[in-house]
This record gives structure tokens, C-alpha cells and sequence, in this order.
């Protein structure tokens, strides 16, 4: 004769779930994780914006370098003026503040005006940035980048790409050089200017 056994689903490990003690600890151990994790997340991530900031200036320059060979004419970059759509950011105050994104545009100066948009001289739009991430234009008496069919730049210098507030002291710099040319790195340097190599 056979016997069946059943158990019963009420006395049975799966049946009876977790204690509220267990509960408590898990939930204990997984913030204690996260508070570990949460400094170092959130490096990752400002080391992730800063590269992604840097990477589309590096673009919209080599852009604007192809575009100027291309096209037989000078293709320039000025910062956004976020009160005035296509117009460049005021040189002053000095660094020329481009945190609203940038403008790439035919031409060879900062007269970029509604009429260019119209005329279909605006190559590129500013894309929007977010809002407590800072980019400073050192420029020299420019307020833009303009580049020649010789890959000869007007207003060359570099730009500084850092988190406003930020404790790491990490800060990304686009250095462009007299033919047009960029180069990104990172400094951690203290100083106002921390891209300066001088």
C-alpha cells in the first residue's frame, strides 16, 4: 500500500514568508550599501556629464573645421545668448560664459543674427545643458571660434567644463590651437583658471 504525504503550505519554509526582523535587516543592509555607493555614483555620473559637455564641443569644433574645408569659408562658434535667440554671448564679463550651449555657424565673426538662421547659415543649434554645469570661454579678445578654409582659427584659446558646486575639483578643458585643431583633457588644478598651462 501506498502512502502520499502532503505538507501543509502553513507550517512549510515557502508557505510562512519573512519575518519582520529579516525584513528590517535586509532593508538595514541595503541602505547601509547605498550610502556607501552614493558618493561614488555620483562621481561617476559629473565624470560621465563632463565627458559627455567636452565631447560635443571636441565635435561641433571638428565640425566646424570639416565644414570651413568643405565649403570653401570660415566657420565660426559663439556661445548662446540665452535672452536673444541666435546672438552671441557678450565677451564680457571675461571668461565669455557659454553655459547655455553654443551656435555653430557660417561666417568668420560674431554676427550671427536671426537673418543667418533664415539665410540657413546656423550649421548646428546649442544643445541644452544642464543647469548647474558651467562652461567658460577663454578666448583672448574673442567671443568666438571662427575657422578658415586653411584651418587657420580666429580666437583661439580653451574652455573650462566643470560642475558649479562641486567638491571633486575636476574640471574638463578644450584647448583649441592656432590651426583649428582641439584637444580635451582633465585638470585638477586649483587655480581660477585651472585649464591654464601657463
Amino acid at each position: 500500500m501506498k502512502r502520499s504525504f502532503t505538507l501543509n503550505p502553513s507550517h512549510s519554509p515557502a508557505g510562512r514568508g519573512f519575518t519582520l526582523i529579516e525584513m528590517l535587516v535586509v532593508v538595514l543592509i541595503g541602505g547601509l550599501l547605498a550610502a556607501v555607493a552614493a558618493p561614488s555614483l555620483v562621481s561617476v555620473i559629473e565624470s560621465n556629464r563632463r565627458t559627455i559637455i567636452s565631447n560635443q564641443l571636441m565635435e561641433d569644433l571638428a565640425l566646424a573645421r570639416r565644414q570651413a574645408i568643405a565649403l570653401s569659408t570660415s566657420v565660426a562658434l559663439c556661445g548662446s545668448d540665452s535672452t536673444s535667440p541666435y546672438e552671441c554671448k557678450a565677451r564680457t564679463p571675461y571668461p565669455t560664459d557659454w553655459s547655455n550651449g553654443w551656435y555653430t555657424y557660417i561666417g568668420s565673426s560674431n554676427k550671427l543674427t536671426p537673418a543667418s538662421a533664415a539665410a540657413g547659415l546656423v550649421l548646428r543649434s546649442p544643445q541644452v545643458l544642464a543647469s548647474d554645469w558651467k562652461v567658460d570661454a577663454y578666448l583672448g579678445i574673442y567671443n568666438y571660434v571662427a575657422l578658415s578654409p586653411g584651418s587657420v582659427a580666429t580666437g583661439n584659446g580653451h574652455f573650462t567644463i566643470y560642475r558649479s558646486g562641486s567638491t571633486s575639483g575636476t574640471t574638463a578643458c578644450v584647448t583649441v590651437s592656432t590651426t583649428g585643431r582641439a584637444r580635451a583633457w582633465t585638470s585638477t588644478s586649483s587655480k581660477s583658471d585651472p585649464c591654464d598651462s601657463d
